[in-house]
């Protein structure tokens, strides 16, 4: 019996992939680049060719407008020093990928889905108490609302409102 699947790594999984033309969930097009590295100029000047192979427009990369990448693309945009959020294929409404930036994600691709999280579902209230001490001090600088308070979750919108990225990154 042979199983050479087993010894596999992501790459050669999606090389197979786009060899056979294997459909696949279309979660994994939808990749988020979270932060581009200080050093972007040069990883276009010098990989530029590698990254039009790979279907990206280098010009919007040195912009900084690209936004969504393919998983092939996100993989070899991490090796280059991007930080990529990629999405899994569970629960939508999994916590667990809170700190990763999953809640960016969610507000980029699926903002009905994170306006019943934050708003509805309690995830709001929650997070508000995991937000870093310098986003609460500019919330509360910008809507004279404390969100260590305990009537922050009163807020919520106001608070969305004056910085709807609140709960983008974690620490």
């Amino acid at each position: 019996m042979s199983r050479p699947i087993l010894w596999w790594d992501e790459a050669d999984l999606w090389e197979y992939v786009e060899w056979r033309d294997v459909p696949y969930n279309d979660l994994y097009r939808k990749n988020l680049i979270q932060r581009y590295p200080d050093d972007l100029t040069d990883i276009i000047n010098e990989y530029g060719g590698d990254l039009a192979r790979l279907g990206l427009d280098t010009e919007s990369l040195r912009d900084k407008e690209t936004q969504t990448v393919g998983r092939r693309q996100a993989m070899e945009l991490e090796k280059l020093g991007f930080t990529i959020f990629a999405p899994r294929t569970g629960c939508q409404m999994c916590p667990i990928p809170v700190k990763y930036g999953y809640m960016h994600w969610m507000r980029t691709y699926y903002p009905k889905v994170y306006d019943a999280m934050v708003n509805k579902l309690g995830y709001g209230s929650a997070l508000l108490e995991m937000v870093p001490k310098e986003t609460r001090d500019e919330i509360e600088a910008l809507t004279g609302v404390d969100i260590t308070a305990e009537n922050a979750h009163e807020y919520l919108y106001e608070i969305l409102e004056a910085k709807p990225c609140i709960f983008d990154e974690f620490k």
